[in-house]
Formats: structure tokens, sequence, C-alpha cells
């Protein structure tokens, strides 16, 4: 199976969670921030919550980066959005 990196030659540009540095990390903007400076992909983080919806966040807690608390298994999709 042929994949598109295949062609590429050089340096792959992946960015970590998109263009964090003016953005939230994972999110919309940070993911086209990253394509507009040159990203060739972007590297994120997938969790499910309690009723099975994914979610795009880095930490398989809520604690540090958000005002929630817990687990983001341990909460259905209408608590995380």
């Amino acid at each position: 199976m042929e994949h598109f990196f295949d062609d590429r030659e050089g340096v792959l540009l992946i960015a970590h969670r998109g263009h964090s540095v003016d953005g939230h990390e994972n999110s919309r903007h940070a993911l086209r921030m990253a394509a507009e400076k040159g990203a060739d992909a972007c590297e994120i983080d997938l969790r499910l919550s309690a009723d099975g919806v994914m979610v795009v966040f880095h930490d398989a807690i809520l604690d540090e980066a958000s005002t929630a608390t817990g687990a983001v298994a341990s909460h259905g999709w209408d608590h995380l959005r």
C-alpha cells in the first residue's frame, strides 16, 4: 500500500498537537495554524468519553488543561464539550 509520504524527500515537519504556541493545543485553530506554517502532518491525541465519543485531548485527566476535573473517560460528551 502506498502512503502519501512515500514520495516525499527530505525531513517531514510534524506538529505535535498542532501549532500550540499561538493557540490551544489540539484545537482546530492550532491544527490550521500548523498547516499554514508548513507542517506536513499534525500529531493529535484521541480519548473516548464515557458515552463513546472521540475527544481530542492530550491528557487522560482534565485537571491541568481545562476547568473540569477527573478522567476524560469518566465524563459524557455533553459535559466535556
